[in-house]
């Protein structure tokens, strides 16, 4: 996939993009759906002598600047997939029924399967999901003012577990994802 040659090529008004992620908030379940309010990078970090180590903001590839560290989903498109959320009828995941998140989604590098690292991600951030490709799409969409929403659903709850719950719960966690996408897109 890439953003930049989508929106180089296309006439795009707006940008959508989901997939499944790892759920971070203590009450999520595989299933749980989390509308990203908004998305950052929590693995570009900084380490100094004799500190924690610091998430940064990245910085512009057109511009040499600096992003924010958090790319803001467009308002609009956020209360439209809360409205339409509120009317879908999600596929259960294993026993649970889906319930919707709106919040921070964390994109990292790796698949993350670590309770203290799940913890810390939820307690210092905020963050609802983490997931690996969130937060590129928002800097792509941002640095080239298309209006944007990442929406993921949990396939895992991004702890010692996740890679056997991944297994388990992918299928229909993406079939929730792609629902919501698809109601979204027969309202816009």
């Amino acid at each position: 996939m890439r953003p930049t040659l989508l929106l180089e090529h296309f006439p795009i008004r707006q940008l959508l993009f989901t997939g499944v992620a790892g759920g971070l908030h203590p009450d999520s379940k595989p299933g749980d759906i989390v509308i990203g309010q908004q998305v950052f990078h929590h693995d570009y970090v900084w380490y100094h002598p004799n500190t924690e180590p610091e998430v940064r903001a990245t910085s512009s590839v057109n511009y040499a600047i600096k992003n924010p560290l958090y790319f803001k989903s467009d308002s609009i498109l956020v209360k439209k997939a809360e409205g339409v959320a509120s009317k879908i009828a999600f596929q259960k995941v294993g026993e649970n029924q889906p319930n919707v998140f709106v919040g921070t989604i964390a994109t990292g590098d790796a698949f993350v399967s670590n309770n203290a690292k799940a913890s810390q991600l939820f307690t210092n951030f905020n963050a609802y999901a983490t997931e690996m490709e969130g937060a590129a799409v928002a800097q792509i969409a941002y640095t080239e003012k298309v209006p944007f929403l990442i929406i993921r659903s949990c396939s895992d709850n991004a702890n010692s577990g996740a890679s056997l719950d991944f297994a388990t719960f992918l299928k229909s966690a993406a079939t929730n994802a792609i629902t919501l996408i698809l109601g979204i897109l027969g309202e816009l």
